[in-house]
Order: structure tokens, then C-alpha cells, then sequence
């Protein structure tokens, strides 16, 4: 049995705040659907655990028995393969072992089961003579499988009729010869027989896995074309085979194998698909397997994704994928790779059908444009998917607008270098059927365009040879779709570091338009688009500038100078047309949960200045990357409070907002699919982010936004040898974990950081995983590097002071600095590894004599470039990419003397809390921060002393009881979710008409004076780069404070007084701590989410 095979269920819900079904995922599993539907006896999984998580535990399921001790373990080799389990110690008599409950299984009377153990004993073991591994139930005390007990791998599979009576658990043991082996279970699965038959209507064949072992492709092509596709006995991972499939030659991230399956499904069901993967190389790469559904305007959507290098071996791809919809009827699955430059292998892959429940969209919810009918349009995405049933229902009940999600992207629109729009207009038709608007994207864009429009053999061709191919581009494009109410006419020109947004010529991408034509190319572009439009009596179309990273406050001070510009330019030229030329500006709205949406209004409030029309554009807004079971509840909620005080500040802002367009109609189709940002799940169900747009007052009324809270760390003492060479003396230093991205897609780069400090020298370390290696740009921070960003005063300054440095290597060991006169003293050391780089600093102490528990401003990022211009960022707390400016964005970084200090200084810390606690003398929004940092600091120290440290266990304890003390309170002072749906519709036509008058402003409109300001330093921002299209793989303070009322209020220095207007840098980073919410959330409900909703 192949590891890693899932069954799900779901055994609780997310919480009282949840108000339609949302579900998720886990390596742990209990599950209510067959894995076959073809014939008409099929078994059933009840309960799999294969141990890839150590969640024994918390499952429930499985609990010791006797006096036995469970241990869990991973990456074991045995017999060859690299496994996960849990070692059953301290055995001393027959029934120390495993008891598996019933009655977390949902045992039913006379019902057949079947039950299949696997495990292992080591050969140190002493085993008697007559020994035997067991398994019986329990309370009758029936083996049902007792095999005798040998050295190595064992496998245990019986039969049962449940007995109710007798029985309430199985149990796995030994016999009394047995009594003192130690062994290790390795996996555990109970099934029972369903009948079950494939639907009459149902024409859909039975996948069989592909192992390659016939030698050939078995329908798998390159989806370029170009790629090779080979069978090799290079590599394999079927047991008993010889042959996978290898696959090279690529020359951009989507390029990979395709396998069309379409005479697999069924519209509407539910498939977990697999394979497994392999590379070489030991630079690390992202593999994704996804899907591809409709030939003409498809839609795409990840399934899920590994990051791996070659000491990684085979490692297996699962997901599953709800097919809502099957538009023209073709169906793919694809793998594709975040490095084109490297190969690698595919084996076993599978496509199952699992069961799901009848999709029923909720037409009885009140539909968002109605809420919203006076104040802007919603809209949102359409492909050959979504108009068709049951989308169509679900989009045309909450939209008016629709933009076209690829159809109308210029790469798009072409058969070789012909025009071809036949299967696009079909597209359009339909949503012309419905009654619904349409917005036109895009015309001019670096990405999902073709390069002989300005290329030619690597060659930029002559100016105006590309502006001939821009203009005839334009003009076929606009007149085939004829008029419509907007265009994006130029997309995502701008990827800088901000630091003189009035230069905005600076900021440019460096894209084929740009090497062709020259940095007027936008103001062209719009030239001719609005003399497009006006020759064809489409004197009212709006010509928008599209872009991302909007909340960025650099970015959006270059895109209001870059737009203000233009338009004067236009008037100064044609001062006869009143009209701007860029007369919209879009604003994409790619967000995470740990936006401050009050950034959000800034820019709003600064573009409001330019006099145009607003558009929200690609609104979502993802959980954190890789969410946990944990952590689930609290992110859902907390992405519900962020769509709430967005769409509070939409309404406040209507008079200059157009429109706001949701980027995907339910999670498993969204192009950031596995971080879940959309406002309906895989089963077209409402979320609680749904009820939090329909009345955002209501939502934070009874669920307020929580206070910011910045990282915390140690520093331990220690001094290291600055040479790359990783001492000894850093193993006692705690690991900060990189992880936060600065943009909405992820990167390929990843990696880890330590710190230790002595009465000289502020030390870090970095170990970086990144394959592909880019130092070609002119920019410092383009390259591929890492930085460190110290605030010694600790002081909540919004601007460099003495005190506050950045500090920047790249892998070369090439250093920059802000302010230069800071790189006095510092030494640094690097050293290329097979899958990366790591390097040492040493960073001298400016203003400070420092001592133990000091405590000072500090961050770490990596910047992953890619040709010659940085791809992205990730930081470990900074999410908004200011750092460079605004030391606000800081962590915080505590010195210690040893892990045992930082173990006390979270005892005190409890301590205090607790007696606060028993003093009814904290607010839950206080308790609530406190508990976030303390479990934060208590996981870093996991990570460094381990998992049996006892006094780490006693903390933990105590912040659990914490924790319930808290839910006590929330649960005392929470509102019952069924009145809180129903007050939502009563009072929605209320809240709405008199929401003005009921806001209060946080921050005073940005005048013309201030915009004048530039920041001049010797170093730059984050450069954000966007993601280029779905399917394809783009990876993807002063503290904000929160009125008792629930509205977000400004941040405030020592010298504000509330009402004030936020400073102009984006300045607050919002985490979500939200710990010990009330509900509980299982393993088992995070892997369904990951399914896409299946209930």
C-alpha cells in the first residue's frame, strides 16, 4: 500500500462563525466516501493514518493502551523506503499496545469491517520463541490476526463483524512471549463494504494508474510541444518496476507533460489525482500538479505542490479537484516546475473518483450587487467554465461585470501570428446571454503576450515597427469585442524599488515594449486606444491602468505620478478633450490576511486626487501559505474581517470606486487555489468571508479586527568565525523560518535564519535553497540575496534614524548598505551548497552597549532574483515591503544568555498573565495579543531545545489553560451564528443606506503637498513581481489599533492625537493571532478544505 493515501471526514465544525460548510485537509484521516465508484460492492475507508504527520496525539483515534508510550517518528528507512510511524515503547506486558476506538469511527452493530495494520521490528529486538503480534478487540479479547512476531517489516489484516456488546476497540499487542518487543506501526487503515453503483447517466471510464512499465508516454505530451518526454530506467518508484518518464528541454515554468482525461469525468464529481516526482539536481524546485479544464478560454487550477531536491527521492503529489463545470469537455492534468532550466521524473500517476455531495448553489442568499447596487458594480472572472450550470447560476446571482480571466490577453487571441477569435467570441456571447457587463483584459502586458509584437530573434525590433504591431493589435482587439464598458489597456508596467516615485520612468519593467519603443510606450499605447474608441463613437469608454501591490505605499505614490503625468502630458498635447487619457486606474487587490486594509485607503485616498475613475480589480485575499489544522478557524475568520473592513472602506470611497471585481468565483478555481481566498468554497458555498461583505458592520461588529503583533525572537549568546562554515556555537541559536511573501505569488527561494549577538557584534546566519542563482542586475537588491534590518533603538520611528540599518549580501559575497557609513566593521562570509547559498554577517553594534533582555527592531528577507530583475521576497515579519524606509515593519528580537534564560523569560511572562487573568484585569483583545507572542516564542524554542523538553511541557499546559480561559469569555460574549445570519439580511438594506453616516474616518485625505515628498536612500524596496496567468506556475509598527466599537482606527505616534491621518509609508504589519477561538477543527477538515470544499 502506497503511502500518503488520504481518506477524509470531517468531525466537527469550523466554529460558530462558520455559517456554510467549510472543510479541509490532512495526512489524518476519516472519510465518509468510497475511493471506487465502478463497481457495485466497493470498500469504504473509515480511518487511514499513514503518520506523515505527528498527530498521534490529538486524533483521538488512536490512543495507547496499558502502560505503553507512543513516539512518533519520520524519515526511517526501512526496507529500502523512507518512513513515518510511531515506535509503541515502554512495553512490559501483552496489552501495552494501540487501541483504535469505535466510537470514533462511527462503529455501527453487525456492520463488516476489515482492518489492515502495517509495521515493523527492529532486529535488536529479542524475540521469544512463540512470540506474535496481534491484533484483537477489545472488550471480548478476540484475535483476529496473529501472525508470528519476526525482525523487519510485518503487515496484519483481519476481518470483523462488529459486536457492540462486547467490543469497543481494536487493539494492537502482542502475546504474552511478545511483552517486552518494542515495535513501530507504520500505517493503519479500517474499511467496510458500501454498495454503491456508477449513476446511470454516467458514461465515464475507469482511470488506470500509469506506472510507464509498457514503456510508452500512455497519452501524456509536452504542453508546449517543445519539451522532451522519455521513458527511463534512469529512475523508478513502482514497486517491482523499472521505468518512469523524464521530462527536459523546457524553456519556461508551464512547460511540462499533459495527460487529457476527459473520459474520466464526470461534471460535478469530485477526483483525487496523484504522482509521484523526482529530480536530480540538488538545487530545490517546486513541482505542481494541475488541471486544465476547456480547450477554448480554459480555466486552470493547482491541485497541490512539493518543493524538492534530489535527497528528497520520490515524493508524492495529492490533491483533489472538484469539476464544477466541464465547458467544452476537454479536461487535462498537467505537472509543471518552477525551474525550466532543471528535469525531472513522473511515476504512478492517478486519477480517482471519491465521493461529494450534490452541489447545490444557495440562491437564496442575498446577491452581493444588490447590497451594493448604489454604490459600485461587483463583477468577477469568467472562462468557458463559468458560463455554464451550475457556475453561471452562482455568477450571475451575485455579478453584473465580468471580466474575462485569459480569453482576452493578447497570446490569447492569435493562431500562430493570425488573429483567431472564434472560440473567444463564444465565450463573449454567452455573457452577453446573460445580461452581464464585461471589462476588457488587457491590450498591452509583458506577460501572456507574444514576443514578436517587439522580438524578433532576441532582437528588440525598431521603434516603429513595434508600435505599428502595438496599434494593429490594439485596433483588431477593441473593434472585435466592440463597445464595452472598460479596458485595461496597459497592465502592470512598474516593478522598482519606489524610492523616488516621482522618477517613474525608473520604475519601469524592463519588458520587450519598453527595449522597443522606449519608456513612452504606455502613453501611446492609450494614445491609440482612445482614438480607437472615439473613431468608433465609443466616446465614454473607460481606459484603465492596471496594477498590483496597490497597498504598497512607494508603489502606489510611482503609480499616481506615473498616471498624473500622462494625463497632463495628454492635456498639454489635445487641450481641447477634457477627458484624461488614463481615465481609470485598477487596483488588483491581491491580498493575504495580514494586509492592514488601512493602507488600502491610503492609496485609495491618493488616487482619489488624480480625479479618475477606481477600479478593485482582481480583488482576493489568500490565508497564510500552508495554513495549519490549527490554525484554520482563526485564518478563516480572519480573512472574513479583512473582506469586512475592506468592503467598509469600498462603500466609504463609492463616490470614486467604479467597481469591485472578485478575481474567481470559488476557491478550487482561484489561481492562488491553495490558500483558499475567495468568498465561496469548492462546493460553490458560501464562507463566512461572504457574510462579512454583506454587512461588514454587523461582522465587526460582533467579531472585531484584532490588534496587530510583530515577531518575536531570541538572539542567544555566542560569538561565531565568520566564514560560511556554520560553528557549532549556532546550534543553540533559535531557527526564524523566512516565510512571509511580499507579493501574491510565492518563490522559488526559501530559507532559514539564526541570530546570535555578543558584546561587540550583531551575528546572522542565513541557509538559503534556491536553484536558481542570478546576480546579472545592476540593482543590489535585484539580486539574489539576503538582508538584515536592525532597529537598535527599539522605538516605533516610521523613518531611518541613527540606530536603524539595512544590511544586504548577495550570494557573491557582494555587500550594500542604508546609510552607507554603516558598512564600517561589518564582515560577511558565503558559500554556494548544492541547493543554495548560505551566508555569515557580522554586523557591529552603532548606538547601543548591548545586554541581556535588550530588546531591538530587526528583520531578515531573502530576495529571489530571476533574469536580471528580482522575482520576489520573503521576509520574516515584514509583509509589506517597506522595511527599506520604515522600521515600523520591524520584528522584534530579544538578547538572551541561553536557551534556559529564554525558557525562564516565558515563565515570568506566564506568570504575570496569570495572575492578570485571575484579576479580571486584561481585555480579550489584550489576552488574545499576549497568547499569540507567547506561543509564538514558545515554538521557536521548540525548535531549538525539542519536543520532551518537560518545563516546555508545563508551559504549554499553561497556556492551554489559558487559552480555554479565553474561549470561556468569547463564548460568554459571542453572538449565536443563526441570528447572525438573520439580523445580517434584516438589517443589510439599512446598514448599507446609512453606512456613511455610521463610518468614521481614519486618516485625513492626502494632499497634494505631501505628494510631492520623495524619500531619498541609498537603498531600495521590494520589487513585487506579479504573477503572468493561471494554469501556469507562478508560486504562484505602531500598532494598529482596534476601537471598542470594532472599527479600525489610524496608528499613532507620540504626538497624534486620534484622527489623524496614517504617515504615508505602509507601515503595520497585521498577523492574525488569533489563538484559542472557540470550535475545534480537526486534521481531517484541513485536507477536505485542500479538497475544495467537499462536504
Amino acid at each position: 500500500m502506497n503511502k500518503g493515501t488520504q481518506f477524509k471526514r470531517i468531525n466537527g465544525l469550523l466554529s460558530t462563525l462558520i455559517l456554510a460548510p467549510i472543510v479541509a485537509s490532512s495526512s489524518i484521516t476519516l472519510a465518509q466516501g468510497p475511493t471506487e465508484l465502478s463497481s457495485e460492492t466497493t470498500e469504504r475507508v473509515i480511518y487511514h493514518n499513514d503518520f506523515t504527520e505527528d498527530l498521534t496525539t490529538s486524533d483521538g483515534v488512536l490512543i495507547p493502551s496499558g502502560d505503553a508510550e507512543l513516539e512518533w517518528f519520520d524519515g526511517i528507512e526501512i526496507e529500502g523506503k523512507s518512513e513515518s510511524g510511531v515506535w509503541v515503547r515502554n512495553r512490559t506486558n501483552d496489552y501495552d499496545g494501540i487501541d483504535i476506538l469505535f466510537d470514533q469511527l462511527s462503529i455501527e452493530e453487525d456492520q463488516n469491517y476489515s482492518i489492515y495494520v502495517a509495521g515493523y521490528i527492529e532486529t535488536e529486538e529479542d524475540i521469544l520463541e512463540g512470540a506474535t503480534i496481534n491484533i484483537e478487540t477489545v472488550d471480548g479479547y478476540t484475535w483476529l490476526s496473529n501472525p508470528d512476531a519476526v525482525h523487519g517489516a510485518f503487515e496484519l489484516e483481519a476481518a470483523y463483524t462488529a459486536d457492540l456488546s462486547d467490543d469497543r476497540a481494536f487493539r494492537i499487542k502482542t502475546n504474552s512471549a511478545g511483552a517486552e518487543i518494542q515495535f513501530a506501526i507504520t500505517d493503519v487503515m479500517v474499511t467496510t463494504e458500501l454498495q454503491a453503483d456508477i449513476p446511470e447517466e454516467s458514461n465515464a471510464e475507469v482511470f488506470t494508474m500509469i506506472d510507464f512499465e509498457n514503456q510508452e508516454a500512455s497519452g501524456f505530451e509536452g504542453r508546449s510541444g517543445s519539451e522532451d518526454l522519455n521513458i527511463t530506467n534512469e529512475a523508478n518508484y513502482t514497486e517491482g518496476g523499472e521505468y518512469s518518464l523524464r521530462v527536459s528541454n523546457r524553456s519556461d515554468n508551464w512547460h511540462g507533460p499533459e495527460l487529457e482525461v476527459t473520459p474520466y469525468v464526470v461534471s460535478g464529481d469530485t477526483y483525487e489525482i496523484s504522482a509521484w516526482v523526482k529530480v536530480d539536481e540538488q538545487a530545490s524546485q517546486t513541482i505542481t500538479l494541475s488541471t486544465q479544464v476547456g480547450e477554448t478560454s480554459p480555466t486552470y487550477g493547482n491541485i497541490s505542490s512539493v518543493t524538492l531536491n534530489a535527497d528528497d527521492g520520490w515524493v508524492e503529489i495529492r490533491g483533489e479537484h472538484r469539476y464544477t463545470s466541464l465547458a467544452d469537455g476537454f479536461v487535462s492534468i498537467y505537472v509543471e516546475s518552477s525551474n525550466a532550466d532543471l528535469a525531472f521524473y513522473i511515476d504512478d500517476v492517478n486519477f480517482e473518483a471519491v465521493e461529494s455531495d450534490p452541489i447545490d448553489v444557495q440562491l437564496d442568499l442575498t446577491p452581493i450587487k444588490d447590497i451594493y447596487a448604489d454604490h459600485f458594480t461587483i463583477g468577477n472572472i469568467v472562462s468557458s467554465t463559468d458560463v455554464e450550470s451550475p457556475r453561471v447560476d452562482l455568477l450571475t446571482h451575485h455579478h453584473d461585470l465580468v471580466t474575462a480571466e485569459n480569453a482576452m490577453k493578447p497570446e490569447s487571441v492569435y493562431d500562430d501570428r493570425a488573429f483567431n477569435f472564434s472560440g473567444i467570441n463564444a465565450l463573449i456571447n454567452r455573457v452577453h446571454e446573460e445580461n452581464l457587463d464585461l471589462h476588457g483584459h488587457v491590450l498591452v502586458w509583458h506577460s501572456q503576450s507574444p514576443d514578436w509584437h517587439h522580438t524578433e530573434n532576441g532582437d528588440s525590433l525598431p521603434r516603429e515597427a513595434a508600435l505599428e504591431n502595438m496599434r494593429t493589435h490594439i485596433r483588431t482587439v477593441m473593434e472585435n469585442f466592440g463597445e464595452i464598458r472598460s479596458w485595461d489597456v496597459v497592465n502592470e508596467a512598474l516593478a522598482g524599488g519606489w524610492e523616488n516615485p516621482q522618477e517613474w520612468r525608473n520604475n519601469l519593467r524592463n519588458t520587450g515594449w519598453l527595449r522597443a519603443i522606449g519608456d513612452d510606450y504606455i502613453y501611446e499605447a492609450f494614445l491609440y486606444a482612445r482614438q480607437v474608441a472615439d473613431e468608433n463613437g465609443w466616446h465614454d469608454m473607460v481606459l484603465y491602468y492596471n496594477d498590483y501591490n496597490d497597498h504598497v505605499q512607494g508603489k502606489a505614490r510611482t503609480m499616481y505620478y506615473m498616471v498624473k503625468e500622462i494625463n497632463e502630458q495628454y492635456a498639454t498635447e489635445y487641450p481641447d478633450d477634457e477627458r484624461k487619457l488614463i481615465s481609470g486606474l485598477g487596483m488588483q487587490g491581491h491580498y493575504n490576511i495580514n494586509i492592514n486594509p488601512e493602507n488600502v485607503k491610503q492609496s485609495i485616498e491618493r488616487f482619489e486626487q488624480l480625479d479618475i475613475e477606481i477600479g478593485i480589480t482582481e480583488l482576493d485575499v489568500t490565508l497564510n501559505e500552508g495554513v495549519s489544522a490549527a490554525n484554520l478557524e482563526a485564518e478563516m475568520l480572519r480573512q472574513a474581517q479583512i473582506y469586512a473592513r475592506l468592503f467598509q472602506i469600498f462603500r466609504e470611497h463609492s463616490h470614486a470606486i467604479d467597481r469591485v471585481t472578485f478575481w474567481g468565483l470559488d476557491d478550487a478555481s482561484s489561481w492562488r487555489s491553495e490558500r483558499y481566498p475567495l468568498i465561496f468554497d469548492g462546493d460553490l458555498r458560501a464562507k463566512p468571508a461572504y457574510y462579512a461583505v454583506i454587512d461588514p458592520d454587523g461582522f465587526l461588529e460582533n467579531h472585531p479586527l484584532q490588534e496587530s503583533a510583530a515577531n518575536q525572537a531570541y538572539a542567544v549568546y555566542g560569538t561565531p568565525e565568520i566564514n560560511a562554515d556554520i560553528d557549532s556555537v549556532w546550534e543553540q541559536a533559535p531557527v526564524l523560518n523566512m516565510n512571509r511573501m511580499q507579493q501574491a505569488h510565492e518563490i522559488a527561494a526559501s530559507g532559514t535564519g539564526r541570530v546570535l549577538w555578543d558584546e561587540n557584534n550583531l551575528y546572522v546566519l542565513f541557509e538559503v535553497t534556491d536553484g536558481n542563482l542570478d546576480k546579472s542586475a545592476n540593482e543590489a537588491h535585484e539580486q539574489d540575496s539576503v538582508e538584515v534590518f536592525i532597529n537598535e533603538t527599539n522605538t516605533d520611528t516610521t523613518s531611518y534614524i541613527d540606530g536603524v540599518g539595512q544590511y544586504r549580501v548577495n550570494y557573491a559575497n557582494e555587500a550594500s548598505f542604508n546609510p552607507t557609513r554603516y558598512s564600517e566593521g561589518v564582515e560577511s562570509a558565503t558559500r554556494l551548497t548544492g541547493s543554495g547559498y548560505i551566508v555569515e554577517m557580522a554586523i557591529p553594534w552603532k548606538n547601543m552597549t548591548p545586554e541581556v533582555r535588550n530588546t531591538i527592531g530587526f528583520d531578515i528577507q531573502i530576495n529571489d532574483a530571476r533574469n536580471g530583475a528580482r522575482h520576489g521576497v520573503a521576509a520574516w515579519n515584514d509583509y509589506t515591503g517597506g522595511g527599506w524606509q520604515d522600521p515600523s515593519v520591524f520584528g522584534q528580537l530579544t538578547l538572551i544568555s541561553s536557551t534556559e534564560e529564554q525558557t525562564a523569560l516565558l515563565e515570568e511572562r506566564i506568570a504575570v498573565l496569570e495572575d492578570t487573568v485571575a484579576d479580571n484585569d486584561i481585555s480579550l483583545k489584550e489576552l488574545r495579543a499576549e497568547l499569540l507572542e507567547l506561543q509564538s516564542l514558545l515554538d521557536t524554542l521548540r525548535e531549538e531545545v525539542g519536543e520532551t523538553d518537560e518545563r516546555l511541557t508545563q508551559i504549554e499546559e499553561r497556556l492551554a489553560q489559558l487559552e480555554e480561559r479565553l474561549a470561556e469569555w468569547e463564548n460568554a460574549d459571542s453572538t449565536d451564528p443563526d441570528e447572525l445570519q438573520e439580523s445580517s439580511e434584516e438589517e443589510e438594506a439599512v446598514g448599507i443606506e446609512d453606512s456613511n453616516a455610521e463610518l468614521e474616518e481614519t486618516g485625513d485625505a492626502i494632499n497634494t503637498e505631501d505628494m510631492t515628498e520623495t524619500t531619498e536612500t541609498e537603498t531600495e524596496k521590494s520589487e513585487q513581481t506579479v504573477k503572468s496567468g493561471t494554469g501556469r506556475l507562478y508560486r504562484n509598527d505602531q500598532k494598529d489599533k482596534v476601537s471598542e466599537e470594532g472599527t479600525t482606527g489610524s496608528r499613532l505616534s507620540a504626538n497624534q492625537e486620534p484622527g489623524e491621518s496614517l504617515p504615508e509609508t505602509a507601515t503595520a504589519v497585521w498577523t492574525v493571532g488569533l489563538i484559542g477561538l472557540t470550535g475545534t477543527i480537526t486534521g481531517a477538515a484541513l485536507h477536505a478544505l485542500r479538497r475544495k470544499g467537499k462536504r
